[in-house]
């Protein structure tokens, strides 16, 4: 009884590890594909992600055509939808 208890046991966990592993984000592939498709004058500073599947991105660039750049190869590339930016802020040196 106590192995086909352990048996049991093993076989759940085993399911929810692969339940894990199929939903969750494969964050260094996101990380490298968003770089890959950044323009030159656009550092991303930090990312973050939801249960939602939502990604927000920080970063730093040149000017707003840099921006606007990112936008659109995040746009071309058809592995984001729902692209959506909050705010530029304009810091003069």
């Amino acid at each position: 009884d106590l192995k086909n208890d352990q048996i049991e046991e093993f076989l759940v966990a085993q399911e929810l590890q692969e339940k894990i592993e199929a939903s969750s984000v494969k964050w260094s592939q996101l990380i490298k594909r968003l770089n890959d498709l950044a323009p030159v004058a656009v550092f991303y500073r930090s990312y973050s992600g939801s249960d939602d599947g939502t990604v927000e991105i920080s970063g730093l660039a040149e000017n707003y055509a840099s921006v606007s750049d990112a936008i659109k190869a995040l746009q071309d590339s058809g592995n984001f939808d729902g692209i959506f930016y909050g705010y530029f802020k304009n810091k003069s040196h």
